[in-house]
């Protein structure tokens, strides 16, 4: 069973030896600690509960799309010509795209799509579209703060104690025990190099597990 925001909070200041009423630990300090450390694995990590794929249809003679509003990154876009075969869509830097469509012949020609750009939260593809296709975007969704007592972390439940360390060093930073802040954080990387080649759920860039990223850790 995963551990909610207020069981995560309650063993985080158990094993500082501190609580609530201390500098730095109340109920907005510790969610802030345990924030970053969420968002720093996040960050790093392809958690496939973060991975979603949505279709949508084209309109003929219609090139610009909205962009999910809870997208975070755009991972690719497939398209399914007339014998439902999906075709992975190239992506343009806007140089070629702007020389396309500012190209005159280019800017009229309307067919399957096989190229898009990203502009803000729209896709533009290329050709436009001469009728109706069925897409599908894939991207990497937001996830939100952890914010209620009740809130879980939507991440695999083994993933939930890396998680808790990485609020427990942050921790110890704010009290100024280095000594313990090292043995917490070595714990919490031992832990990601030893869930990493078990967990299926995630794609890991290994640099994770060795080197730490200056300017990431605090505050």
């Amino acid at each position: 069973m995963g551990l909610s925001l207020l069981e995560m909070r309650t063993i985080m200041r158990r094993t500082l030896g501190v609580d609530e009423n201390d500098d730095g630990f109340s109920d907005v300090d510790c969610n802030t600690k345990l924030n970053r450390s969420y968002w720093e694995l996040v960050d790093r990590l392809n958690f496939r509960e973060n991975e979603l794929t949505i279709p949508f249809g084209t309109i003929a003679g219609s090139r610009k799309y909205n962009m999910p509003v809870d997208n975070n990154a755009l991972r690719s876009i497939a398209i399914f010509d007339e014998n439902n075969q999906s075709h992975k869509l190239d992506r343009m830097t806007k140089d070629v795209y702007d020389q396309k469509y500012n190209n005159k012949s280019d800017g009229s020609f309307q067919a399957i799509p096989t190229d898009y750009y990203r502009e803000g939260t729209f896709i533009q593809l290329y050709p436009t579209p001469d009728k109706i296709y069925t897409c599908e975007l894939h991207y990497w969704k937001n996830l939100i703060d952890l914010a209620l007592d009740t809130d879980v972390l939507p991440l695999p439940d083994s993933w939930h104690e890396i998680v808790l360390l990485g609020g427990v060093w942050r921790g110890y930073i704010e009290l100024g025990d280095m000594t313990r802040y090292t043995s917490a954080k070595n714990s919490q990387l031992s832990l990601i190099a030893d869930a990493v080649p078990t967990e299926a759920k995630e794609e890991i860039d290994s640099r994770m597990a060795h080197v730490e990223v200056p300017g990431r850790e605090y505050p």
